[in-house]
């Protein structure tokens, strides 16, 4: 693993704002590795969502706040991967 001086920004920007935080950047430099890596690190209960499945997206195209809530009920952290796949995720 690649110790990288980000994964601190990222950790301090959660500790600090609590809002959202993206990762971009070129294919295969690593964003889904620090994405999981801050949140193991981030001492927050977290979940990982990949929208690479379609099923995921899917689930998060429906836009229904119920579903979502149910979804996202007792975690501090939620980490969306490959988001732009889901139409309108603004």
């Amino acid at each position: 693993m690649i110790s990288r001086h980000i994964e601190k920004a990222g950790l301090y920007h959660l500790s600090s704002s609590r809002k959202i935080m993206l990762i971009y950047g070129p294919r295969q430099a690593g964003k889904t590795t620090l994405a999981k890596q801050i949140g193991k690190n981030s001492g927050l209960k977290w979940l990982y969502i990949s929208a690479d499945l379609t099923k995921n997206e899917t689930l998060l195209m429906q836009r229904d706040i119920n579903t979502l809530s149910a979804l996202t009920e007792g975690y501090q952290l939620l980490i969306i991967d490959e988001a732009q796949r889901v139409h309108d995720i603004g």
